[in-house]
């Protein structure tokens, strides 16, 4: 498959990082992965013009939604996830394979970078106009289409052709975290985000060495409201 939003070939590539890098449990967390999986061709909804030209590299576009949509009551409980969102994708990262495949590049792009997010007509009719806005807003812009307008915003930013993309949401992520084992983190200063009025991730850890289960993972990526000493809250959560 040569072209963007296959979202099966991105898993795919993922996985080929993880059998790189780390490939003790690349098979488990491939197999948590695909088990509730599913593809999407978002080529029709992408405009053809004056998009960058592909390379003999792969770039493939990671996001992490805010999405309630499909969860399940227990889903929401369990994650702590009270406030409602806006869906956007608050984790944007960009991974570059080799045109060998025998390295990877990642780089991850804050939320709230103020970009243009350019014109679009979506699938159900509506035209978006460009506007600048921070960057996790092109998601929920996009609306059915927010794949592919985030495509286009980032292709628009770096100049680079994204490839393939594969996002995930919350449960997806808990299951990700599960397979790995848990998750090791090292916390510069304690954390203490309780939950009020629907809003704050509910994690409650002190400093030093923790290994993060699904729920603390996702209430670590969640934080906002504390100071996690990275500097400020969206550098931080990268």
């Amino acid at each position: 498959m040569q072209w963007p939003g296959r979202t099966f070939t991105a898993l795919l590539a993922v996985t080929s990082i993880l059998v790189l890098f780390s490939s003790v449990k690349a098979d488990k967390v491939a197999t948590s992965f695909f088990a509730g999986t599913h593809q999407t061709d978002v080529t029709k909804t992408i405009p053809v013009k004056n998009r960058p030209k592909t390379t003999s590299g792969m770039n493939i576009l990671l996001l992490g939604v805010d999405s309630r949509a499909g969860l399940t009551a227990a889903e929401i409980a369990r994650y702590r996830l009270g406030d409602v969102g806006l869906g956007g994708s608050d984790t944007i990262m960009l991974v570059h394979l080799s045109p060998a495949r025998d390295h990877a590049t990642v780089v991850s792009f804050p939320r709230d970078l103020l970009v243009t997010i350019p014109e679009y007509k979506r699938s159900d009719g509506k035209v978006m106009p460009e506007v600048k806005m921070k960057l996790n807003a092109a998601y929920p812009r996009g609306g059915p289409d927010g794949p592919a307008l985030t495509i286009i915003t980032i292709e628009k930013l770096t100049g680079l052709r994204i490839d393939h993309y594969m996002s995930i949401d919350i449960p997806h992520l808990g299951r990700m975290v599960t397979a790995l084992g848990g998750v090791e983190v090292c916390l510069p200063q304690a954390i203490n985000d309780p939950v009020r009025n629907g809003h704050g991730s509910g994690l409650n850890l002190s400093a030093g060495k923790h290994l993060l289960n699904d729920v603390q993972a996702v209430g670590y990526v969640r934080t906002r409201y504390v100071d996690t000493g990275e500097g400020s809250s969206d550098f931080g959560r990268i």
